[in-house]
């Protein structure tokens, strides 16, 4: 599926189930997420197939989330927000390498 066909079908979606569900579905599939990455690990590995349909699935909907902020003009407000965070990880780095 190309980048046009996915925004069309992320918009669909946002515009048939609204924002409230849209959000609840991120929120659940974060939660999945989660419990496939702790039972990946209890099982002594990083990854697993569900840990990975579990990433789609939330890349999915931040997917959707995201779309929807942009479309609203107020991305760059993440955007900057990320930036500061990748400055300060980027400062913890240099810190550890330094320790």
């Amino acid at each position: 599926m190309d980048r046009i066909e996915q925004a069309k079908l992320y918009a669909e979606a946002w515009e048939t189930w609204g924002p409230q569900k849209q959000i609840d579905m991120l929120i659940e599939e974060m939660a999945e997420l989660t419990q496939a990455l702790l039972k990946a690990r209890r099982q002594g590995a990083i990854f697993s197939n569900d840990v990975y349909e579990e990433i789609a699935d939330v890349g999915i909907c931040m997917g959707q989330i995201e779309q929807e902020i942009n479309r609203s003009g107020l991305f760059k407000i993440v955007l900057k927000v990320e930036e500061e965070k990748l400055l300060r990880l980027k400062d913890r780095l240099t810190q550890e390498g330094e320790d």
